[in-house]
């Protein structure tokens, strides 16, 4: 702490902490609104682990770990071979498989 005598130079005054009342718990009723149920990624088959296998050795990158072929050409590709999964629920592509 301060000496007092730089708190008097200073002209500190010490401030009353603020206090916030706690947010409104949900009703249990609405919390099923509000709860997203996650999407259903379907589990890769043997042959398909087999096939993203190979796919993975054939990448190629560079020095700094970037795709050869560039980014668009690598994200079609996992998009053909499905290791990357489209969900109609939430919109959103998935990725799939062991990687």
């Amino acid at each position: 702490m301060a000496p007092k005598s730089l708190l008097k130079t200073l002209k500190y005054k010490p401030q009353v902490q603020l206090t916030l009342e706690p947010p409104p718990a949900p009703e249990k009723e609405r919390l099923a609104e509000w709860v997203r149920p996650k999407a259903q990624v379907p589990e890769p088959t043997p042959q398909e682990l087999v096939t993203w296998a190979k796919a993975r050795a054939a990448q190629m990158t560079d020095e700094a770990g970037q795709p050869v072929e560039g980014w668009p050409a690598r994200i079609d590709a996992m998009k053909a071979d499905r290791r990357l999964f489209y969900c109609e629920d939430d919109g959103r592509w998935h990725r799939r498989g062991i990687e």
